[in-house]
């Protein structure tokens, strides 16, 4: 049986972080939808906002494929990104349906304000060495943050769903978090 540990949430709320650190501590593969769609603007380049997004259409759809394959050899795996409710639940049960799967869900989130300045930063930052890729086109992503106000709704997959408030990254009990991970991959 695979175990998919689901990481979602809005944009600058620590969610790619988070999985990363996952993934590391316990020996996971991670697919993030960035890396896929950062891999495709250092491939392909990025020229404007459209076709960013379509990068990130195309992210979510290899990143679906992976995560079939995965589910197909019961491989448990962390996906990360910020999932469409709707689209993504709608794939992500089909896939279920196919495959013997459990998930764990964790949806990050913050107050609007502060993922605001968030967002804002890493525009600000976005020439300093490992910063986020230009080709996410942040300065023009910030309706994202008003459409969401700091929280999208968690997928409606079956499964243990955790929600993570990181207004205070100091506040989260990330020891907490890796237990609900070990119980889950036992």
């Amino acid at each position: 049986m695979s175990k998919i540990i689901v990481v979602t949430g809005v944009p600058a709320s620590g969610k790619t972080v988070f999985a990363q650190k996952v993934g590391n501590k316990f020996n996971l593969p991670l697919f993030s939808k960035d890396s896929l769609k950062e891999l495709l603007f250092d491939y392909v380049g990025v020229e404007n906002r459209d076709l960013s997004r379509k990068f990130g259409m195309a992210s979510f759809e290899l990143l679906y494929e992976i995560t079939e394959q995965l589910m197909r050899t019961d491989v448990a795996h962390v996906i990360e990104g910020n999932f469409d409710r709707e689209f993504a639940s709608n794939v992500l049960n089909k896939k279920m349906e196919k495959y013997d799967c459990e998930f764990l869900q964790f949806n990050f989130y913050a107050q609007k304000n502060i993922i605001r300045e968030r967002f804002e930063k890493r525009w600000d930052n976005r020439n300093v060495k490992n910063s986020r890729h230009k080709g996410h086109m942040d300065n023009e992503n910030l309706e994202i943050v008003e459409n969401t106000g700091g929280k999208n709704k968690a997928l409606d997959i079956p499964g243990e769903l955790i929600e993570v408030d990181t207004t205070n990254f100091d506040n989260v009990d990330y020891k907490q978090l890796n237990q609900k991970i070990s119980e889950f991959l036992k």
